[in-house]
C-alpha cells in the first residue's frame, strides 16, 4: 500500500518516531560494554543509484549485512545509528552485546524529545549499499514489527545518515531517485551543515537564525521550537495527536507570519508545527518538492526545486490512527 501525496503542510506525522520510542527493545546482556555505533571505515567503490522503494516520501534501499541477502532499511537522515531488527541478528547469527549501564547505555532519541535507553546492540563487520561499503560498528536491535504492521510493508532496519559520511547523497524526491557518488557539482546554492553528526541547517526565520534537522525518516513538513517567540498569524490550533513513549502529544500548528529562507527557495508563511525541542525540523512533507543534496566530506547541502514552493493551509481531523494487526487505534 502506498500513500497518496500530501501537500507540504498536511500535518500528518509518520508513525516512525512514535514508534522508535516506544518499542521495546531486547535485552540478553553479554556482557558489558561501550558503545561503539560510527564505522571505522567506509568507502565508495562507484557513483551509482540505489534501487529505492517508496512509501508516501520515504525511501527504503537493500542493505546487505557481511555475506546475508538483500535486506529492506529506510533511509533515514535523522537518525545516526543503524537499528536493525532482532529477527535479522537472529538469522544472521549476530551475538547480542550488553552495553555498560555503569556508563549510561545508550539514549534513543523519540518523538518531540520523548527518549528509550538501549542496553543491548549487534556488532557488524560489513555492511553495504550499493558501491557503498561501511566497516565495524555496533547497530541497535529494534523491533520492527509496529512499524511493519502500521505501514504494511516489509522492514528490516533503518539506515543511518553517518553510513554515508564520505559520500554524497542525492534524494531526487519528484523523480523518485536516490544517488550514491564521491563529489559533487560546484553550485552558489549550497548552505553550510553544521558540525554535527546529523545534518542541521541554520536557516533565517524572522529576526531569528535557527537550526532545522532535515530528516528523510519523518513526513512532517516544517517544526519550530514553541518557545522561540517567532510571529504567528494567529492562535495555534491542535491538528491531531501522536502517541510517544511519554504518553499522547497533542499537534499544534500555525501560519507562521514570516518567510522561511531555504537557500535560493523562500517558504512564503508556511504552517508550521510547534515542538518542544529547542531546534526545528523538516520532514518530507517539504523535501518532496527538492532533489535534496547532502555533502557530508564538504558538510554542506543544497536543494533544487523546479518552480515555487507551495504552503497551502494545513487540514485535518483532529485526531490520528494508526493500524495495528487486527485493530486501528485512534490518538
Amino acid at each position: 500500500m502506498t500513500e497518496p501525496p500530501t501537500d507540504c503542510n498536511r500535518p500528518r506525522r509518520s508513525p516512525l518516531p512514535e514508534l522508535l520510542a516506544a518499542t521495546a527493545l531486547l535485552a540478553a546482556c553479554a556482557g558489558p560494554r561501550e558503545f561503539e555505533p560510527f564505522p571505522a571505515a567506509t568507502s565508495l567503490s562507484r557513483t551509482a543509484d540505489l534501487p529505492a522503494e517508496w512509501f508516501g516520501e520515504l525511501a527504503f534501499v537493500p542493505v546487505r549485512l557481511g555475506d546475508g541477502p538483500e535486506r529492506k532499511f529506510l533511509l533515514d537522515t535523522g537518525a545516526s545509528v543503524l537499528l536493525l531488527d532482532p529477527r535479522v541478528a537472529d538469522e544472521l547469527g549476530l551475538e547480542r552485546l550488553g552495553l555498560d549501564r555503569e556508563r549510561g547505555g545508550f539514549v534513543l532519541g523519540g518523538a518531540d524529545a520523548s527518549s528509550t535507553r538501549v542496553d543491548e546492540v549487534v556488532r557488524i563487520g560489513e555492511l553495504h549499499c550499493g558501491p557503498l561499503l561501511a566497516r565495524d560498528f555496533d547497530a541497535i536491535l529494534l523491533d520492527t514489527t509496529p512499524m511493519r504492521d502500521v505501514m504494511g510493508i516489509e522492514l528490516d532496519g533503518i539506515l543511518p545518515f553517518t553510513m554515508f559520511r564520505d559520500a554524497v547523497l542525492a534524494i531526487d524526491y519528484p523523480q523518485r531517485r536516490v544517488t550514491v557518488q564521491a563529489a559533487a557539482g560546484e553550485s552558489d546554492a549550497w548552505l553550510a551543515l553544521e558540525a554535527m553528526r546529523l545534518p542541521h541547517v541554520v536557516l533565517p526565520v524572522a529576526d531569528r537564525r535557527l537550526p532545522f534537522l532535515l530528516d528523510t525518516g519523518s513526513t512532517g513538513a516544517v517544526t519550530v521550537p514553541a518557545n522561540a517567540g517567532l510571529p504567528l498569524g494567529g492562535e495555534p490550533a491542535e491538528t491531531g495527536r501522536q502517541q510517544t513513549i511519554g504518553g499522547t502529544l497533542s499537534i499544534h500548528e500555525a501560519r507562521l507570519a514570516a518567510s522561511i529562507d531555504l537557500g535560493e527557495h523562500a517558504l512564503d508563511r508556511p504552517v508550521v508545527a510547534l515542538g518542544r525541542e529547542e531546534r526545528g525540523a523538516i520532514g518530507t512533507d517539504l523535501l518532496r518538492h527538492f532533489r535534496v543534496e547532502f555533502d557530508q566530506p564538504n558538510r554542506r547541502v543544497r536543494f533544487v526545486a523546479d518552480g515555487p514552493v507551495p504552503c497551502p493551509p494545513s487540514r485535518s481531523p483532529g485526531f490520528g490512527a494508526l493500524r495495528g494487526q487486527q485493530h486501528w487505534t485512534i490518538a
